[in-house]
């Protein structure tokens, strides 16, 4: 940097090789005009709250360095009302003309100062602003200080230099002669603060490096008035014991640090809860009773009714075989080793395999194979007992399959007992497949069927009989279907836009049914670098709306929907949207990255089909940040991130984020450095550009990288400082973004 002629002045600097080095404790010139004695010195701190000072050094942020600082000096801010405090460069507009005007009074002048609202003051600041207007800051400080008559002096803590355009430098000389002295102080690493330095220079003050807390209190001591500072905690203002980077999971706006941001995993699909979850239990719990009484032995077409009844029960229980299904299967009449008279067999009613959600199939096939035609025909007692059996298990419904060829002979009431098993209010239906029986059994055994709630089917041969058995067992998976195992949480949205309704992370549905082309509008709030992720999921059918407008869902036809993404200023996402249809579990997913901290909207809706209100769609907010959490480093060289290179970086790219520049200082004496980037998209198309800060002439560019870069750069001579950028290569239109690491060394 070079200096102006008209502005060189008497200081202790030494000028070597065009580099400006300021010799610390640089001792203030007298200025024109003398003071009153009486007057006690007015000193303003000005403190950078740009978005830099969350990056750590030395493992300590720089703002929770600043912070400590100023828990230590509360006696002095108690006791002293001629020390206020002034921020600047804490705009998050990302309009230049706005945030350059960044500044405002943290505390005034004068004033009682307590505990309590020194603690309350310390805890708020917060570093967040995107342009740093040092030359605005020094105005609004000269302006706070113009009427005072006696001494006054500005501290300038900063962590980097001017990015507004304007010259500081100037504005402290003129400041100088107008009798205010400038102070500064850099929190950092050396060798990135010339202009800080010049400042000092120019405005009659001293420059100090600051790279831990007593460094930064050793600065303050020379700065502030009354010689040695006591540095010491205020009352209840405890001081804090949080200086090393934080954990993760300390949450954001403590009095500790934002933590330091973790690399966000793939998105991956998410599996919808399965009935038996969803219920507490199976879906369905279905027992059948096999009829296996003598008459069984009787033959039809060339075999007996049991090895035709077996063929079919053998060709109808693959359907069985269904995780949502609970099957368990009870025969009567089998059991050989009793005398064949109603005293003895009418008890023979044996549940033969317990209720299980596997292997149902082959479980039941072969517990029939086993059985033989012989006794008598219990159906109101098995009927009894199978109700006792599916009393005892957890399902939402329930349902029994007779299996019979002839009607009741132990002087039971099968209806009755039908009846009085659906009066109990389990959601049981019994179904009765009637197998070459009379008229008298034909009549008891559809009755019982109404009684019990179900169906009868009457089969006159084996063909029938396997026929009807595939249409009662494709009841039992229509009850068990996961179609109706449902996460449903009905959520009200907006018409419009303008009446969009907040809601925040979680799993929703809506409140109603749309037609083609309605749409539901919801707003999210997110703070920069903060990525909501929105995932559609069919768990529903399509609603078809009648000639009467009441809607019904169809028993067969795939549903559908889209989400689709608004700006904060309305403006629609183009071809960021997710649009699902097809299968339970079928999903999409689409995501916004905030880069302002203003949030945005979305839709639910379907330009081309309606909306069943039970679509699903899930919201999550990540921390997708830079560095640390709730950071993006700029596409902007001249605000490029300050990165420590002795520590991975860890960022993320995509969307709307398109593209992300760190400033690298460069101590090492060596002229190579090693580049290794791993992306957690194997597949993220990406480039790297690195360039030298001073020069900004590119030293080398990697273009039609996938995933994952290793390089080494010869670095050409006299380069102390590089920025390195990193930019999401793949078209604008795809919604990909990744999260990646990059070790430089």
């Amino acid at each position: 940097m070079s200096l102006k002629t008209s502005r060189c002045r008497p200081r202790p600097v030494l000028l070597f090789c065009g580099l400006l080095i300021v010799l610390p404790q640089m001792v203030m010139m007298p200025f024109a005009g003398a003071v009153e004695p009486d007057y006690e010195q007015r000193t303003l701190i000005l403190f950078d709250r740009s978005a830099s000072m969350i990056q750590p050094y030395g493992g300590v942020r720089k703002i929770d360095l600043a912070k400590q600082l100023f828990r230590d000096l509360a006696n002095q801010l108690k006791d002293d009302p001629q020390v206020a405090i002034r921020f600047f460069a804490g705009g998050t507009t990302r309009d230049k003309s706005i945030d350059c005007q960044a500044s405002e009074i943290g505390l005034g002048f004068g004033g009682v100062r307590t505990a309590a609202s020194l603690e309350s003051f310390v805890d708020d600041i917060t570093a967040i602003g995107h342009d740093t207007p040092i030359t605005f800051a020094l105005e609004q400080a000269r302006s706070d200080l113009a009427d005072w008559p006696g001494p006054r002096k500005i501290i300038l803590i900063s962590d980097g230099e001017e990015t507004c355009d304007r010259d500081p430098e100037e504005l402290a000389e003129l400041s100088f002669e107008d009798g205010v002295s400038i102070d500064t102080i850099g929190i950092g690493a050396p060798g990135a603060f010339s202009q800080l330095g010049m400042i000092a220079l120019s405005g009659g003050g001293g420059f100090q490096l600051a790279e831990n807390l007593e460094s930064l209190k050793d600065a303050f001591d020379s700065s502030l008035p009354g010689g040695k500072i006591d540095f010491g905690t205020l009352g209840e203002l405890e001081q804090s014991s949080e200086l090393t980077t934080p954990a993760s999971n300390v949450s954001v706006g403590a009095a500790v640090s934002v933590p330091a941001i973790l690399a966000l995993p793939m998105v991956t699909s998410v599996g919808l809860p399965e009935a038996k979850e969803t219920l507490a239990g199976a879906a369905l719990a279905v027992e059948i009773i096999f009829d296996a009484s003598g008459s069984m032995a009787g033959w039809l077409g060339g075999q007996t009714k049991l090895a035709l009844a077996k063929e079919a029960l053998r060709a109808a229980a693959e359907g069985l075989d269904d995780e949502n299904l609970l099957v368990a299967f009870r025969a009567y009449g089998f059991d050989q080793s009793v005398a064949k008279t109603a005293e003895a067999s009418c008890a023979n009613t044996e549940l033969l395999m317990p209720f299980s959600d596997s292997r149902q199939a082959a479980e039941v096939t072969r517990k029939a194979e086993e059985l033989v035609a012989y006794g008598y025909t219990p159906i109101a007692r098995s009927l009894e007992l199978a109700g006792q059996d599916l009393g005892a298990v957890e399902a939402a419904q329930r349902m029994i399959i007779l299996i019979s060829d002839g009607e009741e002979t132990c002087d039971g009431d099968p209806q009755s007992v039908a009846r009085a098993l659906r009066a109990q209010g389990i959601d049981l239906q019994t179904h009765v497949v009637g197998f070459d029986l009379d008229e008298v059994a034909r009549i008891q055994m559809s009755e019982i069927a109404r009684e019990g709630g179900g169906n009868y089917y009457d089969a006159s041969n084996g063909a029938e009989l396997g026929e009807n058995l595939i249409r009662v067992i494709e009841l039992a998976q229509e009850a068990a279907d996961p179609w109706g195992a449902r996460i449903i949480h009905p959520t009200i949205g907006g018409e419009t836009l303008e009446s969009a309704i907040s809601i925040t992370a979680g799993g929703y549905t809506l409140d109603k049914d749309l037609l083609r082309g309605e749409e539901r509008f919801f707003k999210v709030d997110t703070s920069i670098a903060q990525r909501g992720l929105l995932r559609a999921i069919i768990q529903s059918r399509k609603i078809i709306f009648g000639n009467d407008g009441d809607a019904s869902e169809s028993d067969i036809a795939y549903g559908g929907f889209e989400i689709r993404l608004y700006r904060p200023d309305t403006t629609e996402v183009k071809g960021h949207w997710a649009r699902v249809y097809g299968e339970r579990g079928e999903q999409a997913y689409t995501a916004y990255i905030d880069l302002t901290g203003d949030g945005f909207f979305f839709s639910i809706g379907n330009r081309y089909d309606t909306v069943n209100k039970d679509a699903l769609f899930q919201l999550e907010i990540d921390e997708a940040g830079d560095l640390v959490e709730r950071q993006d480093a700029p596409a902007d060289d001249s605000r490029a991130l300050s990165a420590d290179i002795s520590v991975p970086i860890t960022g993320h790219l995509g969307l709307e984020d398109r593209e992300d520049i760190y400033g690298l200082a460069l101590t090492n004496p060596t002229r190579n450095i090693n580049i290794r980037v791993r992306f957690t998209d194997p597949d993220f198309r990406f480039q790297l550009d690195l360039r030298d800060t001073a020069t900004g002439r590119r030293i080398e560019r990697f273009t039609g990288l996938i995933g994952e870069m290793d390089a080494s750069v010869s670095l050409p001579p006299g380069t102390n400082a590089a920025t390195l950028g990193i930019r999401d290569n793949n078209p604008s239109l795809n919604t990909e973004f990744s999260s990646y690491t990059m070790t430089i060394n």
